[in-house]
């Protein structure tokens, strides 16, 4: 057997082998008391328990089975090596990897070094095996560059390889996290692959559309909602116990900003907008609408002509159709250049004279029941046709054929009227003067006699 001396010589446990056979096995050192031994397999049914103390020798023989099942005291155990000092239980040396493994008669762990780590059904030897059927996993350390990894191993059989491993997560030594990434750059960073379902809050369906949360699609953020009836709402908080809603966005595509306390303002290329509704132009354009159906657009644009002088153009199908100057006036297009099969106008007079203003009242919209003055559409398109425009659909007050009017019309047709007017007014004159003329010779006439 071996001798064992407890020298203290500042170096810790020393052990000398006076020669006797030397079996290995596992040494037990107390840092406390200064005590140690070592346990030799000698035969498979007992074990040699050599203990040796500064005061006295003791040599037990123990039944293995006796011993393995309990120890009462507080001793630090290494396996390969002699100095147990760092740990309750110090285990040097590995098979391949792998340093221990725990529960191997079933999916148990592992414990690796040199990239330290643990095993989840799963040990090291020639590459990541798993210790029983089943899927596996490993988590461990990369001493090179300070991350800590997760990969998980699909399913695979006893001792066998994985057919593919996935990242699940890295830790850098900075604390970002790395979800399915191997080198975060940021506090959290997901994969650059393109997924509506990316983040999920809360799941209405197994889908990937029916969620809250955000995605990445091609070039785009995806902010979700579970369905049309669901709303996108943006807070400000205003003290410890509330908060302002700033906007909704809601799932059938309305969006409100602000709500009905007011004070809500909305910029468009504005940094401050001082109004509800600040649009600074970008690129020449305008405020731009268009009818889904037909494609057909109209558009407001501010133009400048000159420093001072800026109108607003009014524009359909992408060309100005009209304009308001600063001073308030209503222009329209009327360039000789722009029109075709010019002709003139026919004697409106007769027609004029059929025409009948009227005064009424709206019923829609007019609860003090003002008076209005004008003419009555219908009554009109059977003089004047090219004045009334009629609606066919029901773009409002529930009826087809909703007749409109064109008021500035009149205004050609009064100046036709008095044009006519005024050529019956001449040959009267004409007639008048002749006749006072006459009225003059015949005078002349009767006082020579």
């Amino acid at each position: 057997m071996e001798q064992w001396s407890n020298e203290n010589n500042g170096t810790g446990l020393k052990a000398i082998n006076t020669g006797f056979l030397f079996f290995p096995g596992i040494l037990v050192y107390n840092s406390i008391s200064r005590m140690s031994f070592r346990l030799n397999l000698m035969t498979p049914g007992f074990v040699t328990h050599k203990f040796k103390s500064c005061m006295k020798k003791m040599i037990f023989l123990i039944p293995v089975m006796c011993f393995l099942g309990s120890v009462s005291f507080s001793q630090n155990v290494g396996i390969g090596t002699s100095t147990p000092t760092r740990a309750k239980l110090e285990v040097n040396g590995a098979v391949d990897a792998t340093s221990a493994i725990f529960g191997g008669e079933s999916s148990g762990i592992s414990l690796q070094r040199n990239w330290p780590g643990i095993g989840f059904n799963s040990y090291w030897n020639a590459g990541n095996r798993y210790l029983a059927n089943g899927y596996g996993a490993k988590h461990y350390l990369d001493p090179t560059t300070g991350n800590m990894y997760l990969d998980m191993f699909s399913q695979g059989t006893a001792n066998g390889l994985p057919t593919l491993t996935s990242r699940a997560f890295t830790i850098a030594p900075n604390g970002y996290l790395g979800l399915g990434v191997a080198s975060p750059n940021a506090q959290l960073q997901f994969p650059n692959i393109s997924a509506n379902r990316k983040i999920v809050l809360w799941e209405s369906a197994n889908n990937d559309h029916q969620f809250y949360g955000l995605g990445i699609e091609s070039g785009t953020m995806r902010y979700n909602v579970g369905g049309t009836g669901d709303v996108h709402k943006f807070y400000a908080g205003t003290g410890f116990n509330s908060s302002s809603l700033l906007m909704s966005i809601w799932g059938d595509r309305t969006v409100i900003i602000g709500d009905n306390s007011g004070g809500g303002k909305l910029g468009i290329n504005q940094s401050s907008p001082a109004h509800t509704l600040s649009i600074r132009q970008a690129g020449g354009t305008g405020i731009y609408i268009e009818e889904p159906a037909s494609g057909t657009n109209w558009e407001l644009r501010a133009y400048s002509i000159s420093v001072q002088n800026t109108v607003l153009f009014i524009r359909y199908n992408n060309s100005n159709v009209a304009q308001i100057r600063t001073n308030g006036e209503y222009n329209v297009l009327s360039d000789k250049r722009l029109k075709t099969n010019i002709e003139k106008m026919p004697t409106v007079l007769k027609k004029i004279m059929q025409l009948n203003p009227s005064v009424y009242e709206f019923k829609a919209n007019n609860p003090g029941h003002e008076k209005s003055m004008g003419f009555i559409a219908q009554e009109v398109k059977v003089l004047f046709p090219e004045l009334v425009n009629v609606l066919e659909e029901k773009p409002g007050h529930g009826m087809n054929e909703l007749h409109t009017m064109n008021y500035s019309g009149f205004g050609v047709l009064a100046i036709k009227g008095i044009q006519e007017q005024q050529l019956q007014l001449n040959e009267m004159k004409t007639e008048i003067d002749l006749l006072k003329k006459q009225n003059k010779l015949l005078i002349e006439l009767i006082s020579k006699k």
